[in-house]
């Protein structure tokens, strides 16, 4: 049975082909409008962000049984005090903080290029797996083919074919 890993990024710096060349599953942890964030309010001040909130309040209350594991990419001041919270309050056995610079020069993309490189040893180590060239190239085929298919229904949406 393959495990879902769950993943907090408000852009798209977390690396889908990595969890799956590792035979887990991403579970993009999105915000629930429709939830009371009174236990998120405790530990985040109400001005913050309201989805990063809303994601911590989903993990507060508990998510699905077969997520086992939690990555929050870095994307602002809120993020990091994020991961934090998360550690401590929402019980999981793996968790990663993703620093997705925000700066795109070479330092930057030497800075992330290294922290790709740990968070893939790390979901080897925990998780038991070897991710290989060949499981990571078929992952970015499979995530490229899923992208252009979304696409062609946003294109058709856009057409009004797709309500």
């Amino acid at each position: 049975m393959a495990y879902k890993i769950g993943y907090v990024d408000p852009s798209f710096n977390t690396p889908e082909e990595l969890m799956i060349a590792a035979n887990l599953i991403p579970y993009r942890i999105f915000g629930d409008p429709t939830i009371d964030l009174m236990d998120a309010d405790k530990f985040v001040p109400p001005n913050h962000c309201f989805w990063a909130r809303n994601c911590l309040q989903r993990g507060l209350n508990g998510l699905d049984k077969d997520i086992k594991g939690i990555i929050i990419t870095h994307a602002c001041d809120c993020s990091n005090r994020e991961y934090d919270i998360w550690f401590e309050h929402v019980s999981y056995d793996f968790y990663y903080f993703l620093n997705a610079p925000l700066k795109r020069d070479k330092i930057s993309l030497k800075f992330f290029i290294n922290d790709l490189k740990e968070l893939k040893f790390r979901l080897e180590e925990h998780f038991g797996v070897e991710i290989t060239d060949k499981k990571l190239y078929e992952a970015i085929n499979l995530t490229n083919e899923i992208r252009k298919l979304l696409k062609k229904i946003s294109e058709y949406r856009n057409k009004g074919f797709l309500l």
